[in-house]
């Protein structure tokens, strides 16, 4: 990327071009459309508007942009990372602890990151499973898993993970 000043209107072209491929240009992109949210919101604005970058990608790649802007991190090293990996690590970066967060990126998944930064165990292998159902079955799916452990709190169903379980074990016993 070109170091010398730009036009916010030079930015919003070079941030068009890059953005059809953001995962190869996502530590360039981030650089620009942080630039132009803060100096330039409508042109920035413009950016996910006219391309296939969303607004909440174009805010993913603006804060990695800026946790990253200060740390002794190459633009290679976290390019070839990706930025869905820095993304889940960006929130814990500091100076004293970039290198090992950069050699944890390297040997686990961005899931397997989340759940280290939110100080969960890491299960290796594990999976994720996305199910799309109608507003009826959802409720109905909601509601068996209320019944075989899941817990409400704060709007959502947390562990999901357990309840589903425990119904395949009762599956299981009941089939033999």
């Amino acid at each position: 990327m070109e170091r010398t000043a730009q036009s916010p209107t030079e930015l919003h072209g070079q941030a068009v071009r890059l953005a059809d491929k953001y995962k190869e240009n996502f530590v360039d992109l981030g650089v620009i459309l942080r630039k132009l949210k803060a100096d330039s919101p409508d042109l920035f604005k413009q950016v996910y508007m006219e391309t296939k970058l969303s607004y909440r990608k174009a805010l993913y790649l603006v804060e990695i942009a800026r946790r990253t802007a200060d740390l002794p991190i190459s633009r290679e090293q976290l390019a070839e990372l990706g930025w869905t990996k820095v993304q889940a690590i960006g929130a814990v970066l500091t100076d004293a602890n970039c290198e090992s967060w950069l050699a944890e990126a390297q040997n686990h998944t961005a899931e397997d990151l989340k759940d280290m930064v939110a100080g969960k165990r890491v299960i290796r292998g594990a999976r994720n499973v996305t199910l799309r159902l109608a507003p009826k079955d959802h409720e109905r799916f909601i509601q068996a898993l209320l019944a075989h452990g899941a817990v409400q709190k704060n709007g959502g169903v947390k562990r999901k993970e357990e309840a589903i379980i425990n119904i395949i074990a009762k599956l299981e016993k009941a089939n033999g």
